[in-house]
């Protein structure tokens, strides 16, 4: 009897045959288990993507508010490739540096008008050239790079850009009061455009992306329209020290944002040209997707909420027969996502 107990005692390992099968049964369930937990994982890095972009863009509205200038955040895109320019997981801080006016108590500026053109001159008060001026604007601005100017620190902000020999503005309507080449010259103020933090940017998780083909705004100003496929420069959506959204940059210009602005969170795998795409399956669009989400910024309060795309039963041809055109599938989805944010969103 003692024996036997010494013998159960003595076998407390496996044999190398039931070693084997363990090995056997836990690869197999491997296997199973590994497709069918990556969609969690997937959907998982989209919804912490959106959460990022989300909290960053709240994050630059409070930072406008400290600082009582506009903040904006700088959306990278990927690179000026087809599908780089489509999509973007790289977010900066962008901040507006202080605006100009002039080295001197009497700087002022004139314009020399041909067509709807005008190049600024800076003057003193006694119509002598300010050459200080120009050269600290030298300094500041790259040849190709915006700004804005206020003539007489009132009325319509002009759009403008520095030129290899001079700083041109567009004139849509008219000269302003006293600022024609003949008169003497009248106070301004000059506004740059957000320069990119040196801070570490926020990278999104794994694959997931902000789908800049399918993103822009309700009233349809598109974020990468096909007239700017291959264009790499970033998207810049700046706030007002109030709260409301100031403006957006895209492709180097300054726009107003007219409507909310909503931005896709998808993954790069479906990222495609909305415009020849026929199939809107959730295996191949971000559109088609309802784990994707969206992240609404309002134009008005610069307010950010989260909400869910469309799902599957309204991409169905049934409800969204194949007879829509890829612009109006954009603008159903953005439609939804609107009237989430309306009901309070996320």
């Amino acid at each position: 009897m003692a024996f036997a107990k010494r013998k159960q005692l003595d076998r407390r390992g496996l044999t190398l045959v039931e070693l084997l099968m363990v090995i056997s049964i836990m690869t197999i369930l491997m296997v199973v288990a590994v497709p069918l937990l990556r969609p969690a994982f997937q959907d998982r890095y989209v919804r912490e993507a959106a959460r990022m972009v989300s909290a960053y863009f709240s994050g630059a509205q409070r930072r406008a508010a400290e600082l009582g200038r506009p903040v904006g955040v700088w959306i990278e895109r990927l690179d000026g490739t087809e599908l780089g320019a489509r999509h973007a997981v790289r977010l900066y801080m962008a901040e507006v540096p202080p605006s100009f006016s002039g080295t001197q108590l009497d700087s002022l500026v004139r314009l020399a008008v041909s067509g709807t053109v005008g190049r600024l001159q800076f003057v003193d008060s006694e119509g002598n050239a300010n050459v200080n001026d120009a050269v600290v604007l030298n300094t500041v601005l790259a040849v190709g790079d915006p700004f804005t100017i206020k003539f007489d620190h009132k009325g319509y902000e002009y759009a403008g850009r520095r030129t290899a020999s001079d700083f041109e503005i567009k004139i849509p309507w008219g000269v302003p009061p006293g600022a024609d080449a003949s008169g003497g010259g009248v106070p301004y103020e000059i506004t740059f455009a957000p320069t990119r933090s040196a801070v570490n940017p926020l990278v999104l998780p794994a694959d997931a992306v902000i789908d800049l083909s399918l993103s822009g705004t309700t009233s349809r100003r598109e974020l990468d329209p096909v007239t700017t496929t291959g264009d790499a420069t970033p998207v810049v959506v700046v706030f007002a020290p109030s709260g409301g959204v100031d403006c957006v940059y895209l492709s180097g210009n300054q726009e107003p944002l007219p409507s909310p602005l909503h931005l896709l969170i998808g993954r790069k795998a479906r990222v495609v040209n909305p415009l020849v795409t026929t199939v809107w399956s959730p295996e191949l669009t971000n559109l088609g997707d309802p784990t994707c989400l969206w992240v609404t910024v309002s134009n008005r309060t610069g307010a950010v909420i989260t909400s869910d795309n469309l799902d599957t039963s309204f991409i169905a041809p049934a409800t969204l027969p194949p007879r829509l055109t890829p612009s109006e599938r954009i603008k159903a989805a953005r439609e939804f996502a609107r009237s989430s944010v309306q009901k309070g969103g996320r």
